[in-house]
């Protein structure tokens, strides 16, 4: 079975939806001939306004759901931020559609339209981000640390994985649900595991 970009996007998707309920797979349609982008999409989100943000190295895109590009920002800057990216690992968006990129320097935050409002100084530990309660959190390889959305330190969580850690979610009720090596772990708001599923 071939593999394409959009059997990737489609099954991301789908992931997405299953998880969060936020779209429906029949709606998402990349149309032929129409790159959603110019390099390979590491991180792709739905933000609360229905549009499509699309992470591929230093470039953000905003599209529609059936692939329309709508604008790009960035580029690679290795010392300012400011809208310029390096090294970039993850994407999350808020309840307002704001958008927060992390890379090897800095967590910085855009509007919907991918106006610069504001950076702060993030640890190369960071690997991952996600956004839920009003919250940013920052997965790293032994704790969760935790922001508000402005920038501001709120707490670290400190969790002894199970095996390597990779991706995560946050629920409602602030459990940790991390994907790690053959499992699903969570664990709750004090970084005590709780569970796994798929050992």
């Amino acid at each position: 079975m071939k593999i394409t970009l959009r059997k990737i996007l489609i099954c991301l998707v789908a992931i997405y939806n299953s998880t969060f309920g936020q779209i429906d797979d029949y709606n998402f349609e990349f149309k032929i001939g129409k790159p959603i982008i110019s390099s390979n999409p590491t991180q792709i989100r739905i933000a609360a306004n229905q549009f499509l943000y699309v992470l591929s190295g230093s470039v953000m895109q905003k599209s529609t759901l059936t692939g329309d590009v709508l604008l790009q920002w960035g580029g690679e800057d290795y010392f300012q931020g400011n809208g310029k990216f390096n090294g970039t690992k993850s994407l999350a968006t808020d309840e307002n559609s704001n958008v927060y990129v992390l890379d090897s320097k800095f967590i910085q935050k855009f509007d919907e339209n991918g106006n610069f409002i504001k950076q702060w100084t993030a640890p190369s530990t960071h690997k991952q981000i996600y956004i839920n309660n009003g919250y940013v959190y920052a997965m790293e390889s032994n704790k969760f640390v935790k922001y508000d959305l402005n920038g501001e330190f709120v707490a670290n969580i400190s969790v002894n994985f199970v095996s390597s850690a990779y991706y995560f979610c946050v629920d409602k009720n602030e459990n940790f649900y991390v994907s790690q090596t053959y499992e699903v772990s969570k664990y709750n708001s004090s970084g005590t595991l709780v569970t796994n599923i798929g050992s």
